[in-house]
């Protein structure tokens, strides 16, 4: 199985893929996940479709649930996401023992971190999709900066974040796209090619003010 995804430059992945004994497409949908960010538009949804505001949505996320594989995964996501911790922190003995003592039900649920960097994406889309789809409906005047560096590992990236000001008045940031550099940013001119691939997702030329 040859995987044909296009990028936005016109260059084919052409990866070769295995399929499994039972001719399962998961190594697929795995592969555009974690390589091109691609996503099931069946395994995303909005919880923005039922909030007005963002800080409705941020009480939506937060709700107290039921301890399942998924909210446990769930909650790894942000455990680790929010303070920037590297994912080898589930391998552990001391964060495990940490959750089993925090409820010994977690014993039978906890999940390794292959699966953990599955999920992660998923709530990676989750979240795109539910900010792209706030400022679309709700037409928001948005305007664009950029900031471009490059990691310990020499990695180059490229982070766009949209402002705006909500009806409090508050100024609002929200970073919108992250994505990997590679060449000469100078002489491909990607980092422009990026910005004008990103930007349009989230809001209409009517709505971008700079």
């Amino acid at each position: 199985m040859q995987c044909q995804y296009v990028d936005r430059f016109g260059k084919t992945c052409n990866q070769q893929l295995k399929c499994d004994r039972t001719g399962s497409t998961k190594g697929m949908s795995q592969h555009l996940h974690l390589l091109h960010r691609v996503a099931n538009p069946k395994s995303v949804s909005s919880p923005l479709a039922k909030s007005h505001t963002l800080d409705q949505y941020v009480q939506h996320i937060k709700a107290k649930k039921k301890l399942s594989p998924k909210t446990l995964k769930t909650a790894l996501v942000y455990f680790i996401c929010e303070p920037d911790l590297p994912l080898s922190i589930t391998k552990s003995s001391a964060f495990r023992d940490l959750l089993e003592l925090c409820n010994p039900a977690v014993t039978d649920i906890l999940v390794h971190r292959a699966s953990l960097t599955a999920h992660l994406t998923n709530v990676y889309f989750y979240h795109q999709e539910s900010i792209r789809d706030y400022l679309l409906r709700n037409e928001i005047n948005a305007s664009f900066t950029t900031d471009a560096w490059t990691s310990p590992n020499i990695t180059a990236y490229l982070a766009v974040t949209a402002h705006y000001i909500d009806t409090d008045f508050k100024l609002i940031s929200i970073i919108i796209g992250l994505t990997e550099i590679e060449g000469s940013h100078l002489v491909n001119n990607r980092m422009a090619q990026e910005i004008e691939a990103i930007c349009p997702r989230f809001c209409s030329k009517a709505n971008a003010v700079g």
